[in-house]
């Protein structure tokens, strides 16, 4: 079973990396994903840190063999943009962002021969998100409404999207017996989709790559808690996330990455601390930001 799921997973890795490279860019949105160390006054951006504990099989091998002699900054925006293979670093989004996302487990199915359908799990985000905005199938992009079949794909596309959760999800019968999955394996915490490709000369050729539009993060607005003169609806309070909203702010999102983002379920819990320096109200005073919040907020 390891074997020809090592199989499988390298034939995945030579097909996306031959593919990747004339497509890496083909969208506006990726042309503004940057990612950094630390935080800049930028609304959409992608940031790493911490390590996946995912069995690479060798792969991370493989993925290095395969970039050498690639300039760095595309190198960088190749690991955002298409799918990373093996030990790859944790992942935030925050604002609006375009990831490949990182492969979890991948294995096939059905058929006189059982290898007709082709499942990947990719990791999204190690947190909870506002939603799956929408995909890109190689160049093509569409919308993202429901987890099922997905329209205009002739039946042979089918996505499941899982939002972080404490909990986590249990994975999706249709395709985890076929994967070896159980109702234990709930990848807890970490935002996540299950692509099933149905193989079908009429609909593509080979393996499609995919690309996912992500808004990222809810976040903390201190301009919207009522402690500090907020008198509007739906008030923000640091100490409970379920009033955290989705936003491009850019001093918003600076100032949630002072105060941390944590692990869904564990917020403001040191130990469990994802990205971002972890500092009380006390050392970021939240008022200190609310001019350069409504700066942001103007419109140019």
């Amino acid at each position: 079973m390891i074997a020809a799921r090592a199989a499988l997973i390298m034939i995945l890795a030579v097909w996306i990396w031959v593919t990747s490279a004339t497509t890496a860019a083909a969208d506006p949105i990726t042309a503004t994903v940057s990612v950094i160390g630390a935080i800049t006054a930028a609304a959409t951006f992608v940031v790493n840190n911490a390590i996946y504990a995912f069995a690479s099989w060798g792969m991370s091998r493989i993925s290095r063999a395969l970039s050498r002699g690639r300039d760095g900054a595309q190198e960088r925006q190749a690991t955002v943009t298409t799918l990373s293979l093996g030990e790859t670093p944790r992942e935030a989004i925050v604002g609006r962002a375009v990831t490949g996302g990182s492969l979890i487990d991948a294995f096939n199915f059905g058929g006189e021969y059982g290898t007709d359908t082709v499942v990947r799990v990719i990791a999204l985000a190690d947190h909870e998100v506002d939603r799956l905005e929408g995909i890109f199938v190689d160049d093509a992009y569409q919308g993202f409404g429901f987890s099922g079949v997905q329209l205009g794909f002739n039946g042979k596309l089918d996505i499941e999207f899982v939002n972080a959760s404490a909990a986590g999800g249990v994975p999706p019968t249709r395709f985890a017996s076929a994967g070896g999955w159980t109702a234990a394996d709930k990848l807890i915490g970490i935002t996540h989709v299950w692509v099933a490709t149905t193989i079908d000369e009429e609909t593509w050729t080979g393996h499609p790559t995919f690309r996912f539009l992500v808004r990222g993060a809810k976040l903390y607005n201190p301009a919207l808690d009522a402690a500090l003169g907020y008198e509007g609806p739906n008030p923000h309070v640091w100490a409970d996330p379920s009033t955290h909203a989705f936003t491009e702010n850019a001093t918003v999102i600076e100032y949630n990455y002072r105060r941390g983002i944590y692990v869904t379920g564990r917020h403001g819990q040191q130990q469990h601390l994802l990205l971002g320096r972890g500092l009380t109200a006390e050392e970021a005073p939240p008022e200190a930001v609310l001019p350069w919040i409504a700066l942001c907020d103007e419109l140019v």
